[in-house]
């Protein structure tokens, strides 16, 4: 059993916290904890190539990445480096203090590539970076595999490995040239074209299989998970999961991510109310039960959405189910 241990709440930002964190789940039988690393474009560890984490409640100098990971490893507990990846920096916000984010080198005022951001198809600029531009790949599989040989930790932990919700985002100018070199074509591509679809869907799988690849040439035994999108209804069949929102609304094809091999461990989040979605919920534990592809999962469960009772009970659905 593992814990996710967020960065928008106490838990792990000083060593008071950390050690409280480790003795709780260690008094709850957990074995694993899941600590962001990244929030929004800043660390929370201290060797990194991106600032700290603008929170009043860190300490800059203090690395609870490498604080934590020794105090959890004495109990006997994994510890997994979570990346909130594509997220940069809401827009609605005020831009970040630091002048090294790199909202301020690669945000919506660069110029030319040098702008990362992903944009909608009628011109507006989300906070998100764009996974079609080269240049967004190639800093965030250097950025989460760096720690992999730098920290003692156990996994790394991919979050928002996706495009955001609205499925309208993804036409940076950058990644809209790239598609017309490989489709042909002229113009911005129509936001319902599935060569559009099917190249935006592309782009997050390769970066999940460099991250992968890179991250078990550095540490064999380093495990490569991520919390993936289960909304919905849960598919019965592979035909069904084509028309799930994880893989055409967001494109992340995680289910062809275990049968390829580049997830160690799948975490989809099961975050449904009982007992007005247990349908759901049960459809599915069994779709992802039966395409582990030798690989593993793990049902990611909201017990905030429920009452003890409720979670009790979906947990011992999730552990039933093999």
């Amino acid at each position: 059993m593992g814990f996710w241990v967020d960065a928008f709440h106490p838990g792990f930002k000083s060593p008071d916290e950390a050690a409280r964190l480790v003795e709780d789940a260690a008094s709850a039988g957990a074995n694993a904890l899941f600590v962001q690393a990244r929030r929004r474009g800043d660390s929370y560890y201290t060797d990194s190539p991106e600032p700290p984490a603008q929170d009043p409640a860190y300490a800059p100098g203090f690395d609870a990445l490498r604080y934590l990971t020794a105090k959890a490893h004495a109990r006997g507990i994994e510890v997994h480096a979570w990346f909130v990846v594509y997220p940069l920096w809401p827009v609605a916000f005020a831009p970040p203090l630091d002048p090294r984010h790199l909202w301020h080198r690669h945000g919506p005022r660069a110029e030319g590539t040098g702008m990362w951001m992903s944009i909608g198809s009628k011109g507006e600029i989300g906070g998100s970076l764009d996974p079609g531009h080269p240049g967004v790949q190639r800093y965030l599989a250097d950025l989460i595999v760096d720690p992999v040989s730098k920290y003692d930790i156990d996994g790394v932990h991919l979050d928002y490995v996706r495009y955001s919700e609205d499925a309208d985002h993804g036409w940076n100018p950058t990644s809209v040239e790239r598609f017309r070199r490989l489709a042909g074509g002229e113009g911005s591509p129509a936001p319902n074209d599935p060569a559009w679809a099917a190249f935006r869907r592309d782009q997050v799988t390769r970066l999940v299989r460099e991250v992968y690849l890179r991250s078990i040439a550095a540490k064999p035994s380093i495990k490569v998970s991520a919390a993936l999108i289960s909304w919905g209804n849960g598919p019965a069949n592979d035909a069904g999961w084509r028309s799930t929102d994880a893989y055409a609304r967001v494109f992340q094809d995680w289910r062809s991510w275990m049968e390829e091999g580049i997830l160690d461990l799948a975490i989809p989040m099961h975050y449904f109310r009982e007992p007005a979605n247990a349908s759901f919920l049960d459809r599915w534990l069994a779709f992802a039960r039966d395409r582990q592809f030798n690989r593993r999962y793990v049902a990611g469960l909201a017990p905030y959405l429920n009452s003890i009772p409720d979670s009790m009970a979906q947990t011992r659905r999730a552990l039933s189910t093999g």
